[in-house]
């Protein structure tokens, strides 16, 4: 059998033509996926042992995980306070970093004593997503953004019909600590205690905390001779009183001693 030339070329045309589409296709995919990489904000995690960060970093794959703040556009700070029996109130700072300087927000996750372990890190991580969409509106993944509201219009109805609830304790939330230990051996014996309190309130339009703290310690040594004692204390006060102004602007005093 005889293989004209002409039709030769033309089939040698067509898969160097369908060989570039292809990769042209390739090359097209690959860098949409680096142009989603790179349109994602990086955010660092800065959180206590309790936080649950490797759940938050599966429901939230949006966004760049970095272990240095410096290299992050949103820090997320996350401390907590009981409020005895009743629950725990998380308090979820957003602090705007490299082009979101001065785009800062605090969210509040309260999580009853009901709560089981899962409905609380689902209930913090749901607040955490709120506060994301503020920052991720503002690149090309807005667009792979859904908002879901959760309605109920007989709740609604019964919250429209029920009275204000009065909060005896004005949004204050007081916390308590110490604690100490005492080590004695033959020749020496030692002693520490530390103990403080928390005093926070945080409204729309405040944020004002007070933390004196107070930490003791003393060793003894014994010698044939005599007897040594070595004794350390460190006292302090963390303070600040912040005022929300609008939006995007708050003004406050913050004081530090020991």
């Amino acid at each position: 059998m005889r293989i004209r030339k002409g039709s030769f070329r033309g089939v040698f045309v067509a898969i160097v033509i369908i060989a570039l589409s292809i990769a042209a296709v390739d090359v097209v995919n690959a860098t949409n996926r680096s142009n989603n990489n790179n349109a994602r904000i990086s955010v660092f995690l800065d959180g206590p042992w309790w936080l649950d960060q490797d759940f938050i970093r599966q429901e939230i794959p949006i966004v760049n995980y970095v272990r240095d703040k410096e290299a992050a556009d949103v820090h997320i700070m996350m401390s907590r306070h009981g409020a005895g029996r009743a629950g725990t109130n998380y308090a979820i700072s957003f602090i705007g970093r490299r082009s979101f300087i001065g785009v800062d927000q605090e969210f509040i996750y309260w999580a009853p004593s009901s709560n089981s372990g899962d409905d609380t890190r689902r209930g913090y991580t749901n607040k955490i997503k709120i506060g994301l969409v503020k920052y991720i509106a503002t690149t090309p993944l807005v667009d792979r953004i859904r908002v879901d509201y959760d309605y109920d219009r007989e709740a609604v109805i019964r919250d429209e019909e029920a009275e204000p609830v009065v909060d005896p304790w004005n949004s204050w939330v007081f916390e308590l600590y110490g604690g100490g230990n005492y080590r004695r051996e033959e020749r020496q014996k030692s002693y520490s205690s530390r103990f403080g309190f928390f005093a926070d309130r945080v409204t729309t339009e405040w944020k004002i905390r007070m933390r004196p703290y107070f930490n003791f310690s003393e060793r003894t040594y014994y010698t044939e001779e005599d007897t040594i004692v070595s004794s350390s204390h460190r006292h302090g006060h963390q303070s600040y009183v912040i005022k929300s102004i609008n939006d995007h602007w708050s003004v406050g005093v913050f004081n530090s001693s020991r």
